[in-house]
């Protein structure tokens, strides 16, 4: 079976709701990097942002707030 998770469907489907697709940020021809374009380092272990990817992710979810 193919399409997104059921998950995603069911979140999606909420009015007033949107998904904010992360590879979008922190990746780039078809390649996630741990390290950004300007030499700042994105995550600080394997499953956590760095204070700098944080920052970068709630830059982004702010921009789609307002």
């Amino acid at each position: 079976e193919s399409g997104p998770p059921a998950a995603s469907v069911s979140i999606s489907s909420v009015v007033g709701m949107r998904l904010l697709n992360t590879a979008d940020i922190f990746c780039n021809n078809n390649s996630c990097n741990s390290i950004s374009e300007n030499g700042n380092i994105l995550y600080s272990d394997r499953h956590h942002l760095s204070y700098f990817g944080a920052n970068l992710l709630m830059n982004e979810i702010i921009s789609n707030i307002f």
